[in-house]
């Protein structure tokens, strides 16, 4: 039985262009391309979400981590699949327009 590891990363606020090709900035790699084996998942991307529907600026359901940050990860993906256990990621980023989206439905649940 395969048991995942969810592993809360500490998120960055990245322009929703950067999705929209391939075309990362300095430092910064998808981490799929590193290791594909790491489950990603990207809730804010599509509809299983606590809003309900996509938010706003996330085109794609791609994690995107500082380089560094993804090699560490892979080396722990290495040694948890040994014992055959993974790790699990979580929105990797923020689009600066997921800000908007959260800012302006916390306010209409202030009003209620």
């Amino acid at each position: 039985m395969l048991i995942r590891i969810g592993v809360a990363l500490r998120l960055m606020l990245l322009p929703a262009a950067t999705l929209a090709g391939s075309h990362l900035p300095s430092g910064f790699v998808y981490l799929r391309d590193v290791d594909p084996t790491i489950v990603q998942d990207i809730r804010y991307a599509g509809s299983h979400n606590f809003v309900g529907r996509p938010i706003r600026g996330y085109l794609a359901a791609e994690c995107i981590l500082s380089e560094r940050t993804a090699n560490a990860l892979e080396a722990v993906q290495i040694k948890l699949t040994e014992k055959k256990l993974s790790l699990i990621v979580w929105d990797c980023y923020r689009p600066k327009e997921w800000c908007g989206t959260l800012s302006s439905r916390s306010s209409l649940q202030n009003q209620r």
